[in-house]
């Protein structure tokens, strides 16, 4: 037989190398968990093998067998034998009802941005892969953000190219939900599922009950972003208030925030309060200073010192008034009523700013709204 004819029967024998998809399916390796039933949690470790899942630390004994057969997994309580010794860490309220929720699952599903999914008992639990964690850590995608930019393709803005977020999901401004997600972030880790009922497309029958806004579709652009979202497993701040989020292929989606006003100072007149416009503040004119608001009368008590960072607001004022001889003077009389109190009260108590797509401010806290416009 000749050399060649050798490397030809060789070449026969050999077997071409198992696709990615069609390896055996495991849990190993480290994995925190980030979501119950759609909704994120405060992130528990867990350490898998071929064929145990483990709370982390394993040595503290709170885990399950299991094995998989192609999208079906099947967890069981390890049987114990003998005296077994295990570290005490003090673990999570929410751990037990975890471990039942994984001995009821029985669905196994990988997902792009390497995070897992499973379910069944009608339990869904979400795991993501332990990594690195960043100092700059994006904490949520609460606010209103334009798509920016995608691989490096700036998009025109637009206001139908708009995603607004909020703890726990991110959906577009157009089409009520039809485009949106729950997401979770784990330092710099991103992972978004797709909400279990997601919003139909209109009907005819329908379309006289729903907003108009649910009528309409989102634009192309936004179709391509969350197919983007879908398989994106790292988020970073960038600049002050932006982000960008990086998919599993190295796709690269930078989103602006524009609900956030650098600064308050100027003459702000209160349109609505409480989303209201019938009530005694409507016109009352709140003047902001960098480092003070008030309004008239300021004898009266009716001044904050504030601070404001991103959308985050504080005020307090800087001294207690109490009745004395500046009430004796009419002007401090004339005009405090009802309304002005209520509006010092939500004032007090105030503890987010943000920029709404008419250009006026949201101010809101426990008490309640008040919504100025720029004199």
């Amino acid at each position: 037989m000749t050399l060649l004819s050798s490397l030809l029967l060789a070449a026969c024998d050999r077997q071409p190398p198992e696709p990615i998809e069609n390896r055996r399916a495991s849990l190993s390796g480290e994995w925190d968990f980030i979501m119950l039933d759609g909704v994120p949690v405060m992130p528990m470790g867990f350490v898998g093998s071929e064929t145990t899942f483990y709370y982390r630390p394993a040595c503290a004994g709170y885990g399950l067998n299991y094995d998989i057969e192609g999208d079906e997994i099947r967890f069981q309580r390890p049987k114990r034998s003998g005296v077994m010794t295990v570290c005490l860490p003090g673990i999570p309220d929410d751990l037990p009802q975890v471990l039942n929720a994984l001995q009821h699952a029985s669905r196994f599903e990988h997902h792009p941005s390497r995070a897992v999914t499973l379910r069944g008992g009608r339990h869904s639990l979400v795991f993501i892969p332990t990594g690195r964690k960043i100092v700059r850590a994006v904490d949520s995608l609460e606010g209103r953000w334009q798509i920016d930019q995608i691989d490096g393709r700036a998009v025109k803005p637009n206001e139908k190219n708009i995603l607004i977020g909020d703890q726990y999901s991110l959906r577009s401004s157009i089409g009520c939900g039809r485009q949106a997600r729950n997401y979770a972030i784990v330092g710099n880790r991103f992972a978004a599922y797709r909400l279990a009922h997601p919003l139909p497309p209109p009907s005819p029958l329908s379309t006289k009950s729903r907003p108009a806004e649910c009528n309409e579709a989102p634009p192309p652009i936004v179709d391509e972003v969350f197919a983007l979202i879908d398989n994106v497993t790292e988020i970073d701040n960038i600049g002050q208030h932006d982000v960008a989020l990086r998919s599993s292929d190295g796709s690269i989606l930078k989103l602006k925030r524009i609900d956030i006003l650098e600064a308050l100072v100027g003459e702000w007149r209160i349109v609505e309060i409480n989303g209201r416009t019938q009530s005694e503040a409507v016109g009352i004119v709140l003047s902001i200073t960098d480092t003070d608001i008030s309004f008239a009368p300021v004898c009266a008590g009716f001044e904050w010192d504030y601070s404001y960072s991103g959308n985050a607001l504080a005020t307090r004022r800087p001294i207690t008034v109490k009745p004395g001889p500046q009430f004796e003077t009419p002007s401090c009389f004339v005009g405090v009523g009802l309304g002005k109190a209520r509006l010092a009260k939500t004032l007090d108590s105030v503890t987010r700013a943000e920029l709404t797509p008419k250009g006026q401010v949201l101010l809101s806290g426990p008490a309640g709204t008040l919504l100025l416009a720029l004199q």
